[in-house]
């Protein structure tokens, strides 16, 4: 399989933490479940779509929870 440059330059540099440990699964899932639900967070915000904002909000919390936890 061959990558696009397209590809190739959109995608962010992958961080390997400094301490030697590489991040698990569960961990890498929540981090994306964060950075996704903190930017739909914001999106129903600008909209004006509070209770989705708010659902969304909760379901940052919980994926930062579990950052916290699996760390």
């Amino acid at each position: 399989m061959t990558t696009s440059p397209v590809a190739s330059r959109c995608a962010a540099p992958i961080h390997t933490p400094t301490t030697g440990t590489t991040p698990t699964e569960a961990q890498a899932f929540a981090l994306l479940e964060a950075i996704n639900a903190s930017a739909l967070a914001g999106l129903y915000i600008r909209r004006g779509n509070l209770p989705a904002a708010r659902r969304k909000a909760v379901q940052l919390l919980k994926a930062l929870q579990v950052m916290e936890v699996a760390a």
